[in-house]
């Protein structure tokens, strides 16, 4: 296994994003990676992950205390950054944008796991990495609200590092219907 990490990679800064390759075959399909996502306000778009399913805040500190045996996924939608957090809150030197679930959120263990745009044709493209690091950074946890870094702005760095391997797709979003 061998870890590719973006110049300025920061586990709990601007560029929390990284790529692992592994030497053997794993048999799984391929994300499809979108490229040309830009979120809007309204937009839905599924997350899932093995965070917590029960915590705590200990001094303006999310405690896990239960984990799930099996991948959890919700449908999240996508908010103004402004919705999100105060003002005072807000880095504009940080590539995020911010999701609302009333009844869910992202928590530590949901770091790294996918936010997924449907698009036609029932394919679905990963378009930002859950992040929950970035609760740190922006020195707010606010329950049903959570952060994403977007993918779109890391295609060529993905599409460098993997030597072509994995390559972002311009794709047309779709409507989720009930969503």
């Amino acid at each position: 296994m061998e870890p590719y990490n973006l110049e300025h990679f920061s586990e709990k800064g601007d560029h929390g994003i990284g790529l692992v390759y592994y030497g053997v075959g794993i048999k799984t399909s391929s994300v499809l990676l979108g490229g040309n996502f830009v979120q809007k306000k309204g937009d839905a778009l599924l997350v899932a992950g093995y965070g917590a399913i029960q915590a705590g805040i200990v001094n303006n500190t999310v405690i896990a205390t239960e984990y799930p045996k099996t991948l959890m996924e919700s449908f999240m939608e996508v908010k103004d950054k402004k919705e999100c957090y105060s003002d005072s809150a807000l880095h504009p030197t940080v590539n995020y944008f911010c999701l609302y679930n009333k009844d869910s959120t992202i928590f530590p263990g949901d770091s790294g796991g996918p936010a997924l745009a449907a698009g036609r044709r029932g394919k679905w493209y990963q378009v930002g990495v859950l992040n929950t690091f970035l609760w740190e950074k922006l020195q707010v946890f606010l329950p049903g609200k959570s952060i994403i870094m977007p993918i779109a702005p890391y295609c060529h760095w993905i599409e460098k590092a993997t030597e072509g391997e994995a390559k972002c797709q311009n794709f047309e979003p779709a409507m989720i219907p009930g969503k």
